[in-house]
Order: C-alpha cells, then sequence, then structure tokens
C-alpha cells in the first residue's frame, strides 16, 4: 500500500480544522504529527485518520454514566 501525503489544505477539508488551527498546533507542537521538508509541510494520511480516531465520542457511552 502506498503512503499518501496531503497538504495542510488538504487536512483542512478532511478534518475541518483551519489553516489557521494548524500551523498554530504545529507551532505549539501539538496536533497532528506532520513532516517538514524545507518550506513544505506535508501529513500523512494515516496520521490524520488516527487523530480523528483519538477524538471520537462514542454518544452511546456518554449515556450509560
Amino acid at each position: 500500500m502506498e503512503t499518501r501525503y496531503l497538504t495542510p489544505l488538504e487536512v483542512e477539508k478532511i478534518t475541518g480544522r483551519k489553516l489557521q488551527t494548524l500551523a498554530n498546533e504545529r507551532y505549539r507542537g501539538e496536533g497532528i504529527e506532520y513532516y517538514k521538508i524545507g518550506s513544505s509541510i506535508r501529513y500523512k494520511l494515516s496520521d490524520v485518520l488516527a487523530f480523528m480516531e483519538r477524538h471520537r465520542i462514542d454518544p452511546e457511552s456518554r449515556r450509560a454514566g
């Protein structure tokens, strides 16, 4: 399987997180793991999907309490 790398704009479209939010998180060392090659920023698709899964909320489990 080929590894796919995304631009910040593609990550914005997938996650709904604004470009500025992604930039702020990179600056603070938070958020989604990324690669920096020269001035180019790239995110691995699997890292973006893993980030989304870590923030998943199951409404059923919230009602059980």
